[in-house]
């Protein structure tokens, strides 16, 4: 909308940084170097492939920082020693537990569940949205996941709604999704492995949906050569 500030900003691997209107948000800080090593643990670990475009000491002021999960690929040993503490990190249940044993403020969101912050006549609404990391065996190995519904409004009226997908298959929760928000300007959609990246990011352009997507807008190389892909529409 004319006037209203709506950018999302590509540091790299899923992390962004969106600014609607006052609102300015960090979603899964990951400012490792190329080369280096992030730890998932039970074993597992990945390396990065590109340099951030960014560094903590880059960034703007934040309002919030949008976890997905926690993972070190996703919250890294350098956004755990340099981020603010006092900045609200919106995650999962199991994620916010864990972050508030290292002092961080967190907000735990069940699925559906949602988040409301204010500026003057501004009001962003966080919904965590429903995802899936991986399904049988994986799946147990991995941290819940979750992603995330901004609504962006001005004196009321609905301005902005993006929908972060976080690392996810597609199944029955991204059709919820659609049936729930069938109007999504902006869909930033974040497979977990590298050969989901096609029928992760179709999940995006759901056909119950009636937002008109266009796919794909951008891919980037992420861990493990996995893609991040944005899709979006004007309102």
């Amino acid at each position: 909308m004319p006037g209203i500030r709506a950018e999302l900003t590509f540091v790299g691997t899923a992390t962004t940084v969106i600014r609607l209107g006052e609102f300015t948000l960090l979603t899964d800080p990951n400012f490792l170097h190329k080369g280096q090593r992030s730890y998932l643990g039970r074993g597992l670990w990945s390396r990065r492939l590109t340099e951030p475009a960014m560094g903590p000491g880059d960034l703007p002021e934040l309002d919030a920082i949008l976890l997905s999960h926690l993972h070190g690929d996703h919250f890294d040993r350098i956004a755990k020693r340099d981020l603010s503490h006092a900045t609200p990190v919106i995650t999962t249940p199991h994620a916010a537990r864990r972050l508030r044993r290292y002092e961080f403020e967190t907000v735990g969101l069940q699925p559906w569940a949602t988040h409301k912050m204010r500026r003057a006549d501004e009001e962003l609404t966080i919904s965590a949205t429903p995802a899936v990391h991986a399904r049988g065996v994986m799946g147990r190995l991995l941290p819940p996941v979750m992603g995330s519904l901004l609504e962006h409004r001005v004196n009321g009226v609905l301005r902005q709604r993006l929908h972060i997908s976080g690392d996810t298959l597609t199944g029955p929760h991204v059709d919820e999704i659609a049936h729930r928000f069938d109007d999504i300007d902006t869909a930033v959609c974040i497979p977990p492995l590298p050969f989901l990246s096609t029928t992760t990011t179709t999940g995006c352009s759901n056909p119950r949906s009636r937002t008109s997507w266009r796919l794909p807008v951008a891919f980037v190389r992420r861990f493990l050569s996995t893609s991040f892909g944005v899709a979006t529409r004007s309102r």
